[in-house]
């Protein structure tokens, strides 16, 4: 009512064309109400929108259905940019900087700042993938990678069974083409995902091409560790060498200095917030600096990310390599897939299959150069990154009951194995 004693104030009553100012004036005022009632709708509607689809369950709509919320997107934005200046002062009227205006402009913020980049991120894997690096990061979380909590999980690994010991261990064409025989000789497929004998094409993925020109004075190799925190049995809290980054120190001066291949290293901590564990957004973190690196170092056609396992009891992952005790490693994949509702949409991968022959002819040379050095191939349903390049591996170095000293002496055979299958 502030606005119409205002109006009355003014005294002016001259007649016009539209009646007198008076009328105009309260004309406009209802307009503005009507106006106002529209956008407080609007607003509840898409409080709405956000809290149904700004969760895990976004994941399960198909590409058709992101395309109808990019109109709404394009409808909604434009009124709120529209109203706002009438909208904000019409509700907090005389009252400068008032706690409603506050709100409303925060609100405003909020869903052209998730909630409608958001809809641009996915709607990018259904199209033009070009902006996805410079999206990724304004995105919630819930609509990235969330495979990891905050705590770290330990491994269930009373089923799982070892390569072989007894002797180097080579494979024919036949056997490396039949899909069971891959499964029950070669990969531990995750609950929560599936994988296809379409997928899983053994000799074609053993006899693709990997090699690359590995001389040169720029970076070959990214190492990096999306969980840099994670630790040994002998660590000393607080000392990064002590944690899987130390590792990744070895294994890039082995590269270096043995086979003269040029590595970067990132030695960043992604899950660790304000000195608090905390993987919930990690490989969201991760990914988002690996991009800015790869784009920065053209040159680099490996990536590695570096992790050490977590496993129940006190189960120990060591073998004997040279007369060293030295810690098992496992090469891990994402297949952009649940078990329960099939492919991810919105985490793509077009480097799938060149990720999955870049594991399968590291087990295959482990197995004849190293035999009892690897763990079986794991599969699970997220996609860790593995996209950001064809030539990307995700690997497992012992687990926290083993020692630093025993994990640093798998670096070696490692670094022969990336050698053979990359020269």
């Amino acid at each position: 009512m502030m606005l119409r004693s205002k109006v009355y104030d003014c005294g002016i009553m001259k007649k016009g064309k539209r009646g007198t100012r008076l009328e105009r004036g309260e004309k406009a005022y209802e307009m503005k109400q009507k106006r106002a009632g529209r956008a407080v709708l609007i607003l509840a509607a898409l409080f709405f929108l956000n809290y149904c689809f700004c969760s895990e369950h976004w994941g399960k709509w198909k590409g058709e259905q992101y395309l109808l919320f990019d109109k709404v997107e394009m409808t909604t934005s434009n009124f709120i940019r529209q109203s706002g200046n009438e909208l904000f002062p019409l509700l907090s009227y005389g009252k400068e900087d008032s706690y409603m205006t506050k709100v409303l402009k925060k609100t405003g913020d909020d869903l052209t700042g998730d909630f409608f980049l958001a809809v641009d991120f996915c709607a990018d894997y259904w199209g033009d993938t070009s902006n996805l690096a410079k999206t990724s990061d304004q995105v919630p979380a819930s609509f990235l990678e969330a495979d990891e909590e905050k705590e770290e999980r330990v491994r269930d690994i009373s089923q799982e069974t070892g390569g072989q010991k007894n002797g180097s261990m080579t494979y024919t064409k036949k056997q490396l083409s039949n899909y069971q025989f891959l499964i029950k000789n070669f990969y531990i497929v995750d609950s929560t995902t599936s994988v296809t004998a379409e997928e899983l094409q053994g000799d074609k993925l053993a006899s693709m091409d990997l090699s690359i020109a590995l001389q040169g004075e720029e970076p070959k190799i990214l190492i990096y560790h999306t969980h840099g925190s994670e630790d040994f049995a002998d660590s000393k809290k607080g000392k990064k060498e002590d944690t899987i980054i130390g590792v990744g120190d070895e294994l890039a001066s082995i590269l270096e200095h043995t086979y003269h291949i040029k590595v970067y290293h990132d030695r960043s901590v992604y899950d660790t917030i304000h000195g608090v564990l905390d993987r919930s957004k990690a490989y969201t973190y991760a990914g988002n600096h690996v991009s800015k690196l790869l784009k920065k170092y053209p040159s680099i056609e490996v990536v590695i990310d570096l992790h050490r396992d977590a496993v129940g009891g006190r189960k120990k992952l060591v073998t004997q390599i040279n007369g060293k005790e030295t810690a098992q490693i496992m090469f891990f994949n994402g297949m952009s897939r649940t078990a329960k509702n099939g492919d991810i949409g919105y985490l793509q991968n077009p480097n799938k299959e060149t990720n999955l022959a870049f594991s399968l002819q590291m087990q295959l040379a482990a197995l004849e150069q190293f035999p009892g050095f690897t763990r079986k191939i794991y599969l699970k349903g997220y996609r860790y990154n593995l996209h950001l390049k064809p030539r990307s591996l995700l690997i497992e170095a012992g687990a926290q009951t083993n020692t630093i000293q025993e994990v640093k002496n798998a670096m070696a055979p490692l670094a022969k194995l990336l050698y053979t299958v990359l020269k």
